[in-house]
């Protein structure tokens, strides 16, 4: 099946449409740094969060942006029932979303396992018969384990012991207690982890998941999520485009990150 989508062609019907919209609300949970996050200053922060403020000043959009009391499993509710303009928190575009969501790309994400560097994670599936694996709740990871627990079942092996939490930092709790031996997740959220005290000795392991064994349920890459059909779309991928064009999506990038992604354009990196 083709996706059908490309993130920033849109139609001069597209642009038509377009209104005049004064006020969008952006909801984040943000807690998956470095996309989102509260810094020291208890101030909402992130890749991803500054993209979107640049974004909103670019296209003289006044924007609001709704986190506290939040997890990850209320976001894409929260965008489908007008409780939100825009969803972000490195959240990928799946072809599950499709029907429901459209999309602004801003990250071509690398994801591994995360656990004590004596984990032994060499194929996929494999090695993760009967291993405690943490996901967050509602995120894509879910669906992921979940199908590779169905898939060792399916060949006579022991499923996965799966245990969502409600966040990242839930699973950070359950890593340090034993409670999970792993978790899945983007290597810039790993490069975070590893720099706290209390994870020393941990690392990413095994081969990378994305171009592995249904590394495809991941989908087109992260970004922001809109309501089908919203006109926003235009405003942001143009604002995104431009960004790109002009290097200062890797200006911010350089801001949370030690090296570039494969959405940065050639002529911006390094």
């Amino acid at each position: 099946m083709v996706l059908a989508l490309i993130v920033f062609s849109f139609s001069s019907l597209a642009y038509q449409n377009v209104k005049h919209i004064p006020d969008v609300v952006i909801g984040t949970d943000g807690g998956y740094p470095p996309f989102t996050f509260i810094n020291d200053k208890g101030e909402l922060d992130g890749f991803e969060i500054k993209l979107l403020k640049r974004a909103c000043r670019m296209k003289r959009l006044r924007c609001k942006f709704v986190y506290k009391d939040l997890s990850f499993g209320d976001l894409l509710p929260g965008v489908k029932n007008h409780r939100f303009d825009i969803a972000v928190g490195g959240i990928g575009y799946t072809e599950s979303r499709i029907p429901d969501f459209d999309f602004v790309k801003t990250f071509s994400a690398t994801k591994f396992f995360f656990g004590p560097s004596n984990t032994k994670i060499t194929t996929i599936p494999d090695d993760l018969a009967g291993m405690k694996i943490g996901v967050e709740a509602s995120t894509q990871f879910v669906a992921y384990i979940e199908a590779l627990s169905a898939d060792l079942v399916a060949q006579g092996k022991a499923p996965i012991q799966i245990t969502e939490y409600p966040n990242l930092e839930a699973i950070e709790v359950g890593l340090l207690s034993g409670e999970v031996t792993t978790t899945p997740t983007g290597i810039e959220v790993i490069e975070v982890l590893k720099e706290k005290s209390e994870f020393k000795g941990f690392e990413a392991i095994g081969p990378e998941i994305i171009g592995g064994y249904k590394g495809s349920l991941f989908g087109q890459g992260d970004g922001f999520m809109l309501r089908k059909g919203d006109s926003l779309q235009y405003y942001f991928g143009e604002a995104m485009q431009r960004m790109l064009n002009t290097c200062e999506y890797a200006r911010i990038e350089k801001q949370f990150f030690s090296g570039t992604n494969a959405y940065t354009p050639i002529h911006c990196r390094d």
